[in-house]
């Protein structure tokens, strides 16, 4: 049941605290149930009528007063009223409820004591009567089926046992129902589960059997939580429920054997700077000193540049010219010009194909990457593979009717509602700028409703 519940015209209905208490209302504002904390798990109800008493004892000093206002020629003060108690109960499960209904068990009385509960009926009669002490001397037997009482027409009692008491507040759409049964930490003790030595030291004592677990036994179960921690990251099928765990031993034959046939580092070598610098080397062409040169060597200077004999030297062995192939003019084995050195690196190391394009993306990848298997048209003259989605025109709202105005009559238009700052609105606008790029293109038939 909810914490909190109000009547359709405004007023509280119930309003409960985690603790379990609170209080109940009538929709005429007055209180029908109470319930107050006496520990951390025992609670008392304190259960109220519609009706207010219409005639209540008062004290001396109140008739006193009254009587003093009279002789004084003034007018007979009222009667105070309040609300008819209809049930009862403490934390110890003392106290009683009276059946309200005005049927044909009005004026049962449930009446429970420390000892036991009896059942009264309208004429003061006991019908039934028992001992919460099933040993004690005329006990008695509590009733077999449970026992129900209707305190009003909006709330009834329910009588199991001790231990099983609840009350059920209907009224106007408002429905909680509170336990009422006595609440123990415990409900047995330590020499219910003791057994007497027969022999030894200890004969004739009761020995308590309480339950614990080994050392061994703790180390076990700690391993098997750690087990399942692990199996998070890392599940295996033999940790798994049955429900599973096929399906992961299928996967595991195909990739448990992947790490041992691929292997790869997640870090460079310590040797990736002499390689890198070996490569870019062996692309730069050795330079001769022309002997007019002053001041330090910088940088690569002293790989690049040579004097006149050893340039000779290393020419005739062919260490001059380290520049690639084709990067070379083959006409006059010079450098290339820059639109052809780029094409050339292209031809060398052509880009991955693609096999599909992301529709439903931003779309600055489905620009950038060149995906073939399209159609080639003038806007498309390399024939690559084009997105299929089209933005749609951003109309205002105040700007719609004139676009709809400029439309042909005989066109359909749909017009999608979207926000800006919401996730699930750039979504829809990602499929719907599919639609309409598949619409513009033609690729939707008329049979799939598609115009």
């Amino acid at each position: 049941d909810k914490p909190e519940f109000k009547y359709p015209n405004g007023k509280s209905a119930f309003s409960f605290l985690p603790d379990g208490s609170g209080f109940a209302y009538y929709p005429s504002g007055r209180p029908a149930i109470c319930v107050s904390t006496v520990s951390s798990y025992q609670n008392r109800c304190y259960i109220y009528d519609d009706i207010p008493a219409p005639h209540l004892p008062t004290s001396s000093a109140g008739a006193v007063d009254r009587r003093s206002s009279a002789a004084a020629g003034g007018k007979k003060a009222p009667r105070r009223k309040r609300e008819t108690m209809l049930c009862a109960l403490d934390e110890n499960v003392i106290g009683f409820a009276v059946d309200s209904s005005g049927g044909g068990n009005h004026g049962r009385r449930m009446v429970f004591t420390k000892e036991g509960c009896l059942i009264s009926e309208a004429d003061g009669r006991i019908s039934k009567q028992w001992k919460w002490d099933a040993t004690l001397q005329n006990a008695g037997t509590p009733p077999m089926e449970p026992v129900v009482l209707v305190l009003n027409k909006f709330m009834s009692f329910s009588y199991t046992d001790r231990f099983t008491i609840e009350v059920a507040f209907k009224c106007e759409g408002a429905t909680c129902r509170l336990d009422l049964g006595m609440k123990l930490r415990r409900l047995d003790s330590y020499l219910d589960h003791a057994d007497r030595m027969t022999s030894g030291p200890h004969f004739g004592k009761l020995i308590p059997q309480i339950e614990h677990r080994t050392l061994q036994q703790r180390q076990q179960d700690f391993s098997l939580a750690m087990s399942a921690k692990r199996s998070i990251l890392n599940p295996k099928s033999e940790n798994l429920s049955d429900k599973v765990s096929h399906i992961v031993a299928e996967l595991e034959k195909t990739f448990d054997q992947y790490s041992a046939e691929h292997h790869t580092t997640r870090f460079l070598q310590p040797e990736w700077k002499t390689q890198s610098l070996d490569m870019t080397l062996g692309e730069i062409p050795r330079l001769p000193l022309t002997g007019t040169e002053t001041g330090k060597t910088n940088g690569f200077g002293e790989t690049l540049y040579m004097d006149k004999g050893h340039y000779r030297d290393a020419e005739e062995k062919g260490e001059t010219k380290r520049v690639p192939e084709h990067l070379l003019d083959a006409r006059t084995g010079g450098f290339l010009g820059d639109v052809e050195v780029r094409n050339a690196v292209r031809r060398v190391n052509p880009l991955l194909e693609r096999t599909g394009v992301l529709n439903a993306s931003s779309g600055r990848y489905c620009e950038d990457l060149v995906v073939p298997g399209g159609k080639a048209h003038a806007l498309n003259p390399t024939g690559k593979m084009e997105c299929l989605r089209a933005d749609l025109p951003i109309v205002r709202s105040k700007e719609l009717e004139t676009f709809l105005a400029s439309c042909p009559s005989s066109q359909l238009v749909v017009c999608v509602c979207l926000r800006e700052d919401d996730r699930q609105c750039r979504s829809a606008a990602s499929v719907a700028g599919v639609v309409n790029g598949m619409l513009q293109r033609g690729l939707v038939s008329s049979r799939t409703g598609g115009t």
